[in-house]
């Protein structure tokens, strides 16, 4: 299901051309699949105006059982609300309904050699192989910000200044709810994972 695309300041832009993401997040019999980001080009001069490519978001934490499908090592489906986002400075914020922002650097995207051929696998198996479903493009969590009282954590935008975060957050009902303001000078107290595979591979 479609979320959101960023402000017009997330555009990105590479080699030239410029691109527009728009987040997704599995439901129902694919919901185990977690959330992605799709590119499109968005360049009329480019020779590939208007095509685009998903790509499945992935995060270290390795679930203890699944069901649905094979799990193997080094990383996992992100399984989020992947709901509002934001680029800024090469990297993509995205929000977290229960964590706050999970961070994203649109340099790692890791090209998947087992990609569109099999639907049932995630991970690094123990010969190296790369899976992630029928997704040819991976691109890893590298940092988070956790953000007190996340839930319901629910956008995040950059200002037009490209000098802070402003976050949204979903209420019912509520006249009392307030957005949250986070400046961008915040961020780098981020912490970092271990993501060994980003280290692998270009």
């Amino acid at each position: 299901m479609p979320e959101q695309c960023p402000n017009s300041t997330g555009r990105r832009s590479k080699d030239g051309i410029r691109y527009l993401l728009v987040s997704w997040y599995a439901k129902d019999e694919a919901a185990f699949k977690g959330s992605r980001i799709t590119l499109i080009d968005i360049s009329p001069s480019s020779s590939t105006y208007l095509t685009y490519r998903h790509i499945l978001l992935v995060q270290p934490d390795i679930p203890a059982s699944v069901t649905d499908y094979s799990q193997y090592a080094s990383y996992a489906p992100l399984n989020v609300h992947a709901g509002g986002m934001a680029y800024f400075k090469g990297k993509l914020y995205i929000s977290s309904t229960n964590l706050g922002v999970r961070v994203f650097d649109l340099n790692k995207i890791i090209e998947v050699s087992t990609g569109d051929t099999t639907n049932d696998k995630c991970g690094k198996d123990s010969n190296g192989n790369l899976f992630a479903f029928n997704y040819r493009y991976i691109l890893p969590q590298t940092g988070y910000q956790k953000i007190n009282n996340a839930n319901p954590f629910s956008t995040i935008q950059v200002n037009d200044e490209g000098t802070q975060f402003w976050t949204g957050q979903y209420y019912s009902g509520s006249a009392d709810a307030l957005p949250l303001c986070l400046r961008s000078s915040d961020f780098p107290s981020m912490q970092t994972g271990s993501f060994r595979i980003a280290e692998s591979y270009p």
